[in-house]
């Protein structure tokens, strides 16, 4: 059953506060968040869970892209802004 977590709460490493498993586990263009395994693992078991509940297709989407790096970000900022000066 997919809801049978739902109404636990967690501290969200990613937001810093307290938040209902149900958020967790639909953040993602209802797909899990990234980080679910890190915040639940100590709760119940989250790994078992995800296999349970998730076709390996949506496991991959929801975990088989990395986020891009603040910094991946700023260098990316930076040689646009390089570009529309020198352009």
């Amino acid at each position: 059953m997919i809801d049978q977590y739902d109404e636990q709460e967690g501290y969200c490493r990613m937001l810093g506060h307290r938040l209902p498993f149900r958020y967790c586990r639909s953040a993602n263009d209802e797909l899990p968040c990234r980080k679910i395994a890190d915040c639940w693992y100590d709760v119940f078991p989250v790994l078992e869970f995800l296999a349970a509940n998730y076709s390996e297709e949506e496991l991959k989407a929801a975990f088989g892209v990395q986020p891009r790096t603040r910094m991946a970000t700023l260098i990316e900022i930076i040689n646009r802004a390089r570009g529309q000066q020198n352009g």
